[in-house]
């Protein structure tokens, strides 16, 4: 099993586990607002063996899951920022497409590049928009892909710069880029970069 894959599997046994604790909540919730208005309720059946024992229940389980929310959401928000990982090509691979579309952005922000996201429907394959100093218009591709990236895909991207009206063009890939791809882009306004310079380019940023 990947790490990846573990990770999504803890991360699904988290969202479980809290969803049944606050089932559990809701409920005990519902029963406590029927027994202000229900004097035999099943709530006050329930309270009779242990008076006080219910309602230090709720506390503590109301408490419990504020500190379960919080953390998983702050743990959510922090994957989703992570930092690139730097000891492999492979370690782009365990990062989830918008999140390498974030770190790329990253990259060319500490290249003073001015970075706006496109990355939706009817993007024409654009996935950002970087302005230099000089404030012309450059787009970026990017491709977390486990495979190289052929010729036909510069030649979508360079279409996509001339759609576009733009000065130059860059695809960032985690994997490799064949020659003939290369080939194809020399002579031509596009930057190609592939996961060993993506890794050497991450290295500069500040940690």
């Amino acid at each position: 099993m990947s790490i990846r894959q573990q990770k999504l599997d803890g991360a699904r046994f988290g969202w479980l586990v809290i969803g049944a604790l606050t089932l559990l909540w809701l409920v005990g919730l519902l029963l406590w607002l029927q027994s202000l208005f229900t004097p035999n309720s099943f709530y006050h059946r329930l309270a009779q063996p242990m008076p006080g024992a219910l309602p230090a229940l709720g506390k503590t389980l109301t408490f419990t899951l504020a500190v379960l929310w919080t953390g998983l959401l702050w743990a959510r928000r922090r994957t989703r920022n992570a930092p690139v990982p730097l000891q492999s090509p492979a370690g782009l691979l365990e990062l989830e497409p918008r999140q390498f579309e974030k770190h790329v952005a990253l990259l060319f922000k500490h290249k003073g590049f001015q970075v706006h996201h496109r990355g939706k429907s009817g993007d024409h394959g654009v996935d950002l928009e970087i302005f230099p100093p000089s404030g012309r218009l450059g787009v970026v591709q990017c491709k977390r892909y486990r495979s190289t990236v052929g010729e036909s895909v510069v030649r979508d991207l360079y279409g996509a710069m001339l759609h576009e009206n733009a000065d130059h063009a860059f695809l960032v890939t985690a994997g490799e880029i064949s020659s003939a791809a290369r080939t194809w882009a020399a002579n031509k306004p596009i930057t190609l970069v592939d996961g060993t310079q993506l890794l050497k380019l991450a290295r500069e940023l500040p940690r």
